[in-house]
């Protein structure tokens, strides 16, 4: 797989949705993909089923935008470094009660065989009151919300 493309169609995809960028993603997770929160664990860490991860993330954005109809995904950095594929982007949006939120997030989506086996999970610089905002939004998806 040329990764160095895949980086340029993401970066291309994420300029026109949240969920573009899923879209060129998910059918490329393999059956099982490790996954890491960083830098505490969460419950749903460790070897998961690749396409219901894969579910998991589609239903994460639907419940962010659900909830802040100007959701969105900005600063998008999308790079290469050796069999990964790491993502940067800020969510943002505002919730119904006025809630401004504005969350960085880095994944970093590890290849082997041109499938996806692992992906590290980066939330930083998030305030308690984004978090809490976010658990509520997430419902039991919240699991997988750290901060860094």
């Amino acid at each position: 797989m040329d990764l160095a493309q895949l980086a340029a169609d993401l970066r291309t995809a994420y300029a026109t949705s949240a969920s573009a960028g899923q879209d060129l993603l998910h059918p490329l997770f393999a059956d099982v993909v490790v996954l890491q929160h960083h830098p505490e664990t969460a419950p749903g860490d460790g070897r998961r089923n690749g396409p219901e991860l894969a579910a998991l993330q589609r239903q994460e954005v639907e419940m962010l935008a659900a909830a802040a109809p100007d959701y969105r995904q900005d600063d998008v950095i999308v790079a290469v470094v050796d069999d990964s594929v790491d993502v940067r982007l800020t969510m943002r949006g505002t919730l119904a009660d006025g809630t401004a939120m504005e969350v960085p997030v880095r994944l970093v989506y590890g290849f082997t065989a041109d499938r996806i086996t692992s992906m590290d999970a980066h939330l930083g610089g998030i305030a308690e009151d984004q978090r809490s905002t976010l658990e509520t939004t997430l419902g039991g998806l919240a699991t997988s919300i750290r901060p860094d």
